[in-house]
């Protein structure tokens, strides 16, 4: 990582601690009529951007997580999420193509993260509120392509291979969303949060997410 890029992640780690100490005051003066754990699991649609932008093309996201409720304001989460894209056809015919005898190549990138994150809810009191999200974590972009050969005489079975290549590194993110009542003791979310990993080649995702939480 470069010192540019870690003086960033230092500051945003920075601004989220400073929330966090701001409204962790407020927690002994509000009344525990909320839950105090917090799940949420959700899915929708990826946005690959930058260097994994031009490879693939739109993907779905996935994410299941679970924290702490400091107060009805804040809160804190442990969160997987994983992402499946499409390969560009161009990338796979320039790898067909340098492959001699090979007839078919297929190819799915995969981002999957594992992140801790603050939330942080406006006061407001109704049916719906609004929040902000951010954090950071490890995350892992991986590549897989399979190769298909046509037979070589006097064999009629195919032959397959397959390449690989794997990048994992520090990321973080930030992005918000809004709660609205769902059902009794459930409340439905949509999301988007921007996502950068500090890979080899950077990984930039926007997932826009709908989902639970109880």
């Amino acid at each position: 990582m470069t010192r540019g890029r870690a003086s960033r992640v230092f500051l945003a780690v920075a601004i989220i601690l400073l929330i966090g100490l701001f409204e962790w005051p407020q927690v002994a003066a509000q009344s525990r009529d909320y839950s105090k754990f917090i799940f949420r699991a959700g899915a929708g649609l990826s946005i690959p951007l930058g260097d994994l932008g031009s490879d693939t093309n739109f993907g779905y996201a996935a994410t299941v997580g679970g924290g702490y409720n400091f107060s009805k304001r804040a809160s804190l989460i442990a969160e997987y999420m994983f992402d499946r894209f499409r390969m560009d056809d161009s990338i796979l015919n320039s790898i067909q193509a340098g492959a001699p005898g090979a007839t078919d190549v297929s190819g799915a990138p995969k981002v999957w993260s594992l992140t801790g994150n603050g939330i942080f809810r406006a006061n407001r009191t109704g049916k719906v509120s609004l929040y902000g999200i951010a954090g950071a974590g490890i995350y892992q972009r991986k590549y897989r392509f399979n190769i298909t050969y046509a037979p070589v005489p006097p064999s009629t079975i195919p032959s397959y291979s397959s390449l690989s290549q794997i990048s994992t590194a520090f990321g973080i993110n930030f992005g918000g969303g809004a709660e609205f009542d769902f059902l009794k003791g459930l409340k439905g979310f949509i999301e988007a949060r921007y996502h950068i990993a500090f890979t080899d080649s950077s990984t930039q995702l926007i997932p826009i997410t709908f989902g639970v939480r109880w």
